[in-house]
């Protein structure tokens, strides 16, 4: 597993504004395949639960460059206003190869009435004996 912080976006516009975070990481160098059901985990908290104030969208670019399928990854929001929810993001394809390079991208969208906080990424790839 591999975790990852980040931070929270809070605009001042009654329209819904955006930001993107990225990041770029490297696949281990005995990477084996994603965990199929749960590949990416993101801990989410918004505002409100209407995705039209506050949401998290989250996309990978493989080491190939391409951006991959993945389920379960866009308009992210807290179940409950105010509080903290895992996000399980599964389904995920592509080409991964050793020690290439990946690239995350996570865009925090929210209007005046809304944040949206990401508080960790938990990257869940299996690795092969050394």
């Amino acid at each position: 597993f591999m975790k990852l912080l980040t931070g929270q976006l809070k605009p001042s516009k009654g329209t819904l504004q955006d930001y993107w975070i990225s990041v770029r990481i490297q696949v281990p160098k005995n990477f084996a395949h994603w965990e199929v059901a749960s590949g990416v985990t993101l801990r989410v908290r918004t505002a409100t639960t209407n995705t039209a104030d506050n949401h998290v969208t989250f996309r990978l670019i493989d080491t190939a460059g391409a951006t991959v399928g993945t389920s379960n990854s866009s308009q992210l929001r807290s179940t409950t206003a105010g509080i903290w929810s895992t996000k399980t993001i599964g389904g995920i394809s592509g080409t991964f190869t050793p020690l290439g390079y990946i690239k995350l991208l996570i865009k925090m969208a929210a209007t005046s009435s809304g944040i949206p906080d990401l508080g960790s990424i938990d990257l869940r790839w299996t690795t092969t004996v050394p």
